[in-house]
């Protein structure tokens, strides 16, 4: 049986990657009762940001660190004003790069997460790198 072509492995990105600021946590989620079953489905703007996402790595031809390597996330997050939490924004950025930076959030064994305000040009700024 013929293998799967490999996947191209990361290195440590010198460079930050930088998004856009995302969009609340609040606005991610939907949660829903369909034949009595609850369900949590994404929202057309977590669908976009994903896109966003998406599309941001692969101009940037970004790969992910494949399993079983696990990763530190430096981030730094530049918000639009003094509101909002960091843990909030966080978990949207690290879920949306799931597949493009790790392989799978589950990865993730330390994060350095700083949180700036910057009304003119909100962002992410964001690197992975190998944990030996």
């Amino acid at each position: 049986m013929p293998t799967a072509p490999a996947l191209p492995v990361q290195t440590a990105t010198a460079a930050p990657l930088i998004l856009r600021y995302p969009p609340s946590m609040n606005s991610m989620y939907r949660h829903i009762v369909i034949g009595g079953r609850a369900r949590t489905l994404l929202t057309k703007a977590a669908r976009d940001y994903k896109a966003y996402v998406a599309n941001v790595c692969i101009v940037e031809k970004r790969t992910p660190f494949l399993k079983p390597a696990n990763v530190m996330v430096l981030v730094n997050v530049f918000r639009p004003r003094r509101a909002g939490d960091l843990d909030n924004t966080l978990k949207v950025v690290l879920d949306a790069m799931s597949g493009y930076l790790y392989e799978d959030d589950s990865q993730i064994a330390a994060i350095h997460a700083y949180r700036h305000d910057d009304k003119r040009i909100p962002r992410i700024e964001l690197t992975v790198v190998p944990i030996p």
